[in-house]
């Protein structure tokens, strides 16, 4: 929910992937203009963006059939963890790299 109130008008949403996003369940959402990750805190979600110019890179690796992503800007990373679709994340990480 969090995720949504934190998109502009007019931008499109064109992935997602839901994990863990700072100790809860959370969600990483590519649009057209940035990458937005946001947790399911109750009271008090955490939402953070980076615009898709200022991404450097994306790593990901798999361990225990859960995918984990990193996303790294000039001076900040990101990371979503405990992805459960595999497939999912991989998808995710090359439509961002194809945004960069």
């Amino acid at each position: 929910m969090a995720a949504t109130r934190a998109l502009e008008p007019g931008e499109q949403v064109q992935a997602l992937v839901c994990g863990e996003y700072l100790a809860d369940d959370g969600v990483a959402v590519l649009t057209d203009r940035r990458l937005v990750l946001a947790n399911s805190r109750t009271f008090a979600p955490e939402v953070h963006s980076l615009p898709l110019r200022s991404i450097k890179d994306v790593k990901g690796w798999v361990d225990s059939a859960r995918a984990t992503l990193r996303f790294s800007g000039k001076d900040r990373a990101f990371v979503i963890g405990d992805i459960k679709e595999v497939e999912s994340a991989q998808a995710f990480a090359a439509a961002v790299r194809g945004k960069i």
